[in-house]
């Protein structure tokens, strides 16, 4: 019931209540809302033209979170595709985190933009893990 409620709560926002639903994904009550209300995020992004509107709540928020909020941020930085959030998701990928690193080379690597393929290819470089270099590399190509 509450993911369907966060899902309609998507359909309604806008840009307004942009910076309410990111201060909801720092601390849900559940990760299946945390997935809701990023859903919900993503839909409101379409509603709002401007890339910087989109990641600006994101970028503001970013500071002292982490672990999977972190991670969030990071996947949803992705799909604004601006200049300041590519250089925040490049720094993302020397987290202490596993999974902060992981959310970064895997939003890198599906980047709307062409912004960051050269640094992939450095990444797969510099990664210890496989798995990731492999994603920086796909990325890459």
């Amino acid at each position: 019931m509450r993911a369907a409620v966060i899902e309609a709560l998507g359909s309604l926002a806008r840009e307004p209540e942009l910076p309410a639903l990111v201060a909801l994904i720092m601390s849900p009550r559940s990760a299946d809302d945390r997935d809701a209300i990023e859903r919900a995020i993503r839909r409101v992004f379409r509603e709002i033209p401007n890339t910087e509107h989109q990641a600006a709540p994101l970028l503001s928020a970013l500071p002292g979170v982490s672990g999977v909020a972190e991670s969030t941020v990071i996947r949803l930085l992705g799909a604004t595709g601006t200049d300041r959030a590519v250089e925040t998701v490049l720094s993302a990928v020397d987290d202490d985190d596993p999974s902060v690193r992981a959310a970064a080379v895997e939003t890198l690597a599906s980047w709307p933009t062409a912004a960051p393929v050269g640094k992939l290819l450095k990444i797969a470089e510099l990664l210890r893990e496989s798995e990731l270099k492999e994603t920086a590399l796909k990325g890459y190509m």
